[in-house]
């Protein structure tokens, strides 16, 4: 149910914003579903005391064009069932920001986002390895921050405050 919701408020947040005259929008997602039976001869790998258990995940992405030259985006997971850790669901944001592109030569990024030392953001999404789940080789931490970057010709640069360090 608490997917559903999710899955309905941003399709609703998708249709307000269109009306609101916004460039594009654009909502992406992953929705997937775990059934568990495991023994209780395991305290690392037992999910639910044993017990036939499921879990339920879904991963969104989206960007919204709100004028001209400003971007809104943002990606999280929901995850719901009793084969998670705690009882609930639990709502992670993962990225959220706004983009100010005035030219190639200048984009501004303010909010959580992307580390600015290389060039690709460590993402965990469970269609990747869906035995391990979340693995623990990487920590997926976006800093808040600005950053200004651009590129021009054989030039680009990129530069940034951030509350994480690299």
């Amino acid at each position: 149910r608490a997917l559903l919701g999710i899955a309905a408020a941003m399709v609703a947040g998708a249709a307000t914003a269109r009306a609101a005259n916004a460039q594009g929008i654009l909502v992406q997602g992953i929705a997937d579903a775990e059934a568990w039976k495991t023994d209780s001869g395991s305290i690392l790998l037992t999910r639910n005391g044993g017990q036939p258990s499921f879990l339920g995940r879904m991963h969104l992405w989206g960007a919204a064009g709100v004028g001209r030259h400003l971007i809104v985006y943002a990606a999280g997971t929901a995850e719901t069932g009793n084969a998670r850790g705690e009882s609930g669901t639990e709502w992670y944001t993962e990225l959220a920001g706004v983009r100010f592109t005035q030219s190639e030569g200048l984009v501004i990024d303010a909010g959580k986002i992307q580390p600015v030392i290389g060039t690709f953001a460590a993402r965990r999404y469970s269609t990747r390895n869906p035995l391990i789940g979340m693995p623990d080789g990487y920590p997926l931490q976006y800093p808040l921050g600005v950053q200004a970057s651009g590129a021009r010709g054989r030039f680009d640069y990129r530069a940034a405050v951030v509350s994480l360090p690299t």
